[in-house]
């Protein structure tokens, strides 16, 4: 009697070790990849330096570096995952590539109606102005052709 229940806490075991070593190496990857994401974007590929060293690697190394900067994207991709706002983005990506030129179109013309200038200095404030129509779509123009939409369908 007493030898299955060992089998099975050693397999319960095991498993559990299983799913943390998952969660380490899973963190492990990310901090690693996402550091060369980093250095990649302020220009300083090192691993591109130590790659090209071996000759047989040299022919690989591309491949290697894409492969880092992908998962470093997989991984970005599955902590953003839990965040509704980006889950909708992704879900309603047809109706907002349909609704960029219109939100951006009203925007641009009220803000020019009250007197102001959009410019954008830096990417960062291009992002930032990108979120906000995104977000306006999806609260505004979205339900609006929703409605419309369901109304054709019944026709």
């Amino acid at each position: 009697i007493v030898f299955p229940n060992a089998i099975f806490f050693t397999l319960e075991l095991i498993c559990f070790i299983m799913k943390i070593k998952k969660k380490i190496s899973f963190y492990i990857l990310g901090i690693i990849s996402f550091f060369y994401a980093g250095l990649v974007f302020f220009e300083k590929d090192y691993l591109r330096s130590l790659l090209e060293l071996v000759p047989l690697v040299r022919i690989l190394s591309p491949i290697i570096r894409t492969f880092i900067l992908i998962i470093s994207n997989l991984i970005l991709a599955k902590i953003l995952e839990n965040i509704s706002l980006f889950t909708t983005i992704g879900k309603d990506t047809l109706y907002l590539c349909g609704n960029e030129f219109i939100i951006k179109s009203i925007c641009s013309s009220l803000v020019e109606l009250i007197g102001l200038r959009l410019t954008f200095n830096t990417p960062l404030h291009v992002y930032l102005y990108t979120m906000i129509l995104l977000i306006l779509s999806i609260k505004f123009l979205h339900p609006l052709e929703r409605k419309f939409i369901n109304s054709i369908k019944c026709i």
